[in-house]
């Protein structure tokens, strides 16, 4: 067993990004540019009217290669 390297950014006062720096090979048939990395899945926590945590991953690795699209990810307040 690995262990995990986790870090956090509080990049506002209720901001914080947690991201996990361990390295582990690609499983998925994304192939990223020389100058930049590419998405390959997001895991959510949607807050459900009854106060209840739904967990959704969003997959991008898919046939359709997602080209030409882009994710804003905002709340009440704008993006």
């Amino acid at each position: 067993m690995t262990a995990t390297k986790k870090d956090e950014l509080v990049v506002h006062d209720d901001i914080k990004i947690v991201y996990n720096m361990t390295e582990k090979p690609s499983k998925t048939h994304l192939k990223a540019p020389k100058d930049r990395a590419v998405i390959a899945n997001i895991r959510a926590d949607l807050v459900l009217p009854e106060n209840n945590i739904l967990t959704v991953d969003i997959d991008f690795d898919t046939t359709s290669g997602y080209h030409n699209n882009a994710i804003m990810v905002m709340d009440d307040f704008g993006v």
